[in-house]
């Protein structure tokens, strides 16, 4: 059976860093900050495009902000 290759884990130094541990490691929690900076780290590395993804990091970011402006105007 051949071992599928992640071009999302990348290991510096012995250390093994993939997009999650990246995040939590710099405290991102929010969902759509998250999914860009994974489109940017690897931008056109696998199946897509540089553009495409760099298109839909900008995408995740401004669906981030369309969210955050809306939290601010529901009461709870």
């Amino acid at each position: 059976m051949s071992r599928k290759i992640d071009p999302y884990n990348v290991s510096i130094r012995g250390v093994k860093l993939d997009p999650q541990l990246i995040c939590r490691l710099f405290g991102i929690s929010d969902m759509g900050q998250q999914q860009a900076i994974k489109k940017l780290l690897r931008a056109g590395s696998k199946h897509k495009t540089w553009r495409q993804d760099m298109e839909e990091a900008g995408t995740s970011i401004q669906r981030s902000l369309e969210i955050e402006e809306g939290m601010n105007t529901i009461e709870v």
